[in-house]
C-alpha cells in the first residue's frame, strides 16, 4: 500500500488538536476520550493516507467531520449529565463492594456459570488438561446452533452468564489490593470460553486484557516505571502473538518469524481495513436498508427466543453481503471490518453519515458518567471504554450494541433502582 504522507501528518495534526481541545473541557472523561480517540484514528485516521484515487481521498474529510461531531455531541451530552448525576449523588456510595459478601457469591457464581458450559449441553471438562487447536468455524456453528435447537436449558445458561457478567466485573473491584488474582480470573475466564467454543476472537482477548490493565489505572490513577517498562516490553510479544494467532486460527502457519515484523504486519493489517472495504463503500455508493437497520435497533433489548421477535437481520451481515457480493450463507461469507466511519456512511449515506458519530457521542456520554458514579465501577467502566474505543472503531456498532443492551439491561435496573433510592434518602434528609 503506498501512504499519502501529506494527508497522514494533516490527519494526525487535526486529531491531536481535537483531542487537546476536548480532553480539556471534558476532563472528567479524559481515559475514554484518549482511547476513543487512539482507536478512531487507528482504525478510521490512518486508513485516509491509503487512498489514491481523486474520489476516494475525500475519506479524510469523512473522517474529520465524524471525529469533530462526536466531540461535540459527547461535550455537551457530557456536561449536562455530570450535573444531574452529582447532584442526585452527593460524593455519597450506594454500591458498597467492600462490605458486602454477596459480591464474593456473585464472582464465585459466574466461573461456575462459565464451568457449567463445559458440562451442557456438550461434555468438554476433559479438554481443560489437553487443550484442542483454536478453529474460528467451531465458534460460529456453536453460536448457530442456540438459536436454532430449541433447549431451554441452554437459554437458561446462555443468558444467566451475558446478564451476571456486568456483576462479575463490579465484584473484582473487591479484589483490587491483590491485582494478581484479578489477572488469573480473567486469564481463567478468556481459558474457560476457549474451551467452551474451541476458539476465543482476539477482540474478546485484548478487550478482557485492556478491561484488566485500564480498570487497574482507574482505581490507581498512576502508572509506576515498572510497569509501563514492563508494559513495552510486553506490546511487541503481545502483537506478534495476535497477528500469528490469525493463522492458527485458520489451520495454517504464518510466515513472519521475527517478533517486530509480525507486530508491524498487524498494524499494517488493522490500519488498512478501512481503506479496503471503506473505499468500497465509496466507490459504488452502497448504502444499507434503513428501515431494516431501525427496525433491528427496535428488537434488540428482546431476546431472539420469544417467538415474535423475528428480528434476524444484522447491518454488518448487510454490509458483508454487498461487500463479498456472496449471501450470508454462503460458505464463502465471512463479516467485513470496516471501521466506524466506513460503516457511518454504509447505514446513513455520504450526507448523513454524521448522524452515527452524534448517536456514538450521546449514548457514550450517558454511559461514561453513569459509570464514574464511584470507584467500585472501575472495571465494568473500563470495559466499556474497551468496548467503544477497540470494538466499535474496528468492528462497528453491533457488537457494542449487543453487549450495551442485551448484556447490560439488569445492570441499568440494578442502578435505576439505586440512584432512585439515592434520590428518595436525599429528598428525607432535607425534610
Amino acid at each position: 500500500m503506498k501512504i499519502d504522507v501529506l494527508i497522514l501528518i494533516f490527519i494526525s495534526f487535526y486529531t491531536i488538536i481535537i483531542s487537546y481541545i476536548f480532553l480539556n473541557i471534558s476532563r472528567n472523561q479524559k481515559e475514554f476520550l484518549i482511547l476513543m480517540y487512539g482507536g478512531m484514528y487507528f482504525y478510521s485516521g490512518v486508513c485516509a493516507s491509503y487512498f489514491n484515487s481523486n474520489s476516494d481521498k475525500l475519506y479524510f474529510l469523512y473522517y474529520m467531520i465524524f471525529i469533530l461531531i462526536f466531540s461535540i455531541s459527547f461535550y455537551f451530552v457530557n456536561k449536562f449529565i455530570s450535573k444531574r448525576i452529582d447532584t442526585i449523588i452527593n460524593n455519597r456510595n450506594f454500591i458498597n463492594i467492600d462490605k458486602n459478601w454477596s459480591w464474593n457469591l456473585i464472582l464465585i457464581s459466574y466461573i461456575f456459570i462459565c464451568i457449567i458450559n463445559l458440562i451442557y449441553p456438550t461434555m468438554k471438562l476433559n479438554l481443560i488438561f489437553s487443550p484442542p487447536n483454536p478453529n474460528l468455524f467451531n465458534e460460529i456453528n456453536l453460536k448457530k446452533e442456540l438459536y436454532v435447537e430449541n433447549d431451554i436449558y441452554k437459554y437458561i445458561i446462555y443468558y444467566s452468564e451475558i446478564l451476571i457478567f456486568p456483576f462479575f466485573l463490579l465484584s473484582l473491584y473487591k479484589l483490587k489490593k491483590n491485582k494478581y488474582k484479578i489477572f488469573l480470573i480473567i486469564c481463567l475466564i478468556i481459558y474457560l470460553n476457549f474451551i467452551r467454543y474451541e476458539y476465543i476472537s482476539r477482540s474478546q482477548i485484548i478487550i478482557l486484557f485492556g478491561t484488566y490493565l485500564v480498570g487497574n489505572y482507574l482505581i490507581e490513577k498512576k502508572i509506576k516505571h515498572s510497569q509501563l517498562v514492563l508494559f513495552l516490553i510486553i506490546i511487541p510479544i503481545f502483537a506478534a502473538f495476535l497477528y500469528n494467532y490469525t493463522y492458527i486460527r485458520l489451520g495454517s502457519i504464518s510466515k513472519e518469524k521475527n517478533i517486530f515484523s509480525a507486530g508491524i504486519r498487524l498494524i499494517e493489517e488493522e490500519t488498512s481495513l478501512g481503506y479496503k472495504w471503506g473505499g468500497a463503500i465509496l466507490e459504488n455508493n452502497l448504502i444499507a436498508d434503513f428501515k431494516q437497520y431501525a427496525n433491528w435497533l427496535l428488537y434488540l433489548p428482546f431476546p431472539r427466543i420469544f417467538k415474535w421477535n423475528k428480528q434476524q437481520y444484522v447491518i454488518n451481515y448487510e454490509m458483508s453481503e454487498n461487500l463479498l457480493n456472496v449471501s450470508k450463507d454462503s460458505p464463502r461469507f465471512y463479516v467485513v471490518l470496516s471501521g466506524v466511519v466506513a460503516e457511518s456512511i454504509f447505514i446513513y449515506g455520504k450526507m448523513f453519515f454524521w448522524i452515527h458519530a452524534v448517536f456514538i457521542g450521546i449514548i457514550s456520554a450517558v454511559l461514561m458518567n453513569i459509570l464514574s458514579i464511584q470507584k467500585e465501577m472501575a472495571y465494568i467502566k473500563a470495559f466499556i471504554i474497551l468496548t467503544f474505543a477497540f470494538h466499535l472503531n474496528r468492528a462497528g456498532i453491533v457488537g457494542p450494541m449487543g453487549i450495551l443492551v442485551n448484556q447490560f439491561i439488569l445492570f441499568y435496573i440494578y442502578i435505576y433502582v439505586s440512584l432512585n433510592k439515592r434520590t428518595k434518602e436525599k429528598n428525607q434528609t432535607y425534610k
